[in-house]
């Protein structure tokens, strides 16, 4: 049996001798009902957990729809397979080309000169001049220089 919660809809699906039956959830006016395969409502009065660790909901008429308690998916052995508390792939994205984390971080970075720049972006730098990507404006002159962006932006 599984039960289904989402923002729509709520249900339970049973599965008897093969075949398997939906009951839908219903929460109306702060109280949960349970639809029969006949349609019908019925009120749940009870939800506990029982020696067997199944969900057990008690209806008004006071049947119970047992709910047998999952698995889970994957065992620790599985996913941490050291047993040192970190999952593998969490240890494994500690490693950068053979390289922990801690000493990435304590590297003595490279000097960011113009050297270590492609020839291409070298060669552009280098015929710019100094002040290229400076303009500088009286305070007249910037409100001239900036009116097409003002009036393009409504203002």
């Amino acid at each position: 049996m599984t039960i289904t919660f989402n923002k729509d809809k709520a249900y339970i699906e049973i599965t008897e001798d093969g075949v398997t039956y939906r009951r839908a959830i219903v929460l109306e006016d702060g109280v949960v009902s349970l639809v029969d395969p006949d349609g019908t409502n019925k009120k749940v009065d009870l939800v506990y957990v029982n020696a067997s660790d199944q969900l057990v909901l008690v209806l008004e008429d006071d049947s119970e729809v047992t709910v047998a308690a999952g698995s889970g998916d994957m065992l620790k052995s599985v996913y941490d397979t050291g047993n040192s508390g970190v999952v593998d792939d969490a240890e494994d994205s500690q490693l950068l080309e053979g390289s922990t984390k801690a000493q990435v971080q304590d590297h003595t970075p490279k000097a960011h000169t113009l050297g270590s720049h492609s020839t291409r972006a070298h060669s552009e730098l280098s015929d710019a001049p100094t002040d290229a990507h400076h303009t500088k404006y009286t305070d007249a002159e910037a409100v001239v220089a900036t009116l097409p962006l003002i009036l393009a932006l409504g203002g």
